[in-house]
């Protein structure tokens, strides 16, 4: 199934969000990253792995929505706080 507008937006919005967060609070984005990495690992885990079973596409579940935003998110946070944590360090 190919990423319908809805999808597209939500993404949009998380890697937003994380852009907005990582240039306001580049420290505490860097501190959350260990726990989000591993939290959206884990979660596109067992997203694959039920929809594999089901054999169905890994984009009809709902849960794959919500662990791709997360993924925007962290890489959103990370662009942003991490210019902002090496300008710092100049």
């Amino acid at each position: 199934m190919k990423l319908t507008s809805r999808d597209f937006l939500l993404q949009t919005f998380a890697l937003g969000l994380g852009l907005i967060l990582g240039f306001l609070f580049p420290v505490a984005i860097n501190n959350m990253f260990p726990v989000l990495g591993i939290t959206a690992g884990i979660g596109y885990f067992f997203v694959a792995r039920r929809t594999f079973n089901k054999q169905k596409q890994l984009t009809d579940s709902r849960a794959y929505i919500i662990v791709t935003m997360l993924f925007k998110f962290i890489v959103g946070g990370a662009i942003t706080s991490s210019i902002l944590l090496f300008i710092d360090m100049m």
